[in-house]
């Protein structure tokens, strides 16, 4: 009984912690989709690793 309810607490939390992951990955997605639809406006080209570095830090 008692490893169970353990075992249903771990899920719990691995659930959870996949869940914000997951979030956190589509907003960095957005944040680099946004930069990239607005240097196509500007017409640059491609993203670096400086553009991930600044969404990240903002």
């Amino acid at each position: 009984m008692v490893s169970w309810i353990l075992i249903q607490y771990l899920q719990l939390i691995f659930y959870e912690n996949l869940l914000f992951f997951l979030i956190f990955l589509a907003f960095l997605w957005g944040g680099v989709a946004g930069k990239e639809i607005r240097r196509k406006r500007e017409g640059q080209k491609e993203i670096g690793k400086k553009d991930i570095i600044g969404i990240l830090q903002n």
